[in-house]
């Protein structure tokens, strides 16, 4: 296996996720360009932000420089969403939840 097909299989999130002044829609195909917007519904109903972003505006709502139109744990459950598109075997978490509240973390 050759060295980008296996980066191809590790997801990543950090406990201070970065999010880029775009739209959500594309802070979420940065892991998968590819991705439909069924399959961005489906991740952010996953992480439990899907409500969230479709106040913001939907896919179309604009992230903020770092995300700073979302609250701490909002960034991080679009960055979980976006590593979770991409559908890797092994994902490696560094405090990926540390912003969310236990309700939000238990049903991560």
């Amino acid at each position: 296996m050759n060295l980008k097909d296996y980066r191809q299989q590790i997801g990543y999130v950090s406990q201070e996720p970065t999010l880029f002044n775009t739209t959500i829609r594309e802070n979420l195909k940065i892991c998968k360009p590819d991705a439909t917007d069924e399959e961005m519904f489906e991740a952010l109903k996953s992480t439990n932000v899907y409500d969230v972003i479709m106040d913001m505006g939907g896919l179309g709502a604009m992230a903020g420089a770092g995300g700073s139109k979302l609250s701490g744990g909002e960034k991080q459950r679009v960055a979980l969403a976006r590593a979770f598109i991409k559908k890797p075997k092994l994902l490696i978490f560094d405090e990926a939840t540390s912003a969310l509240d236990k309700k939000n973390e238990e049903e991560v």
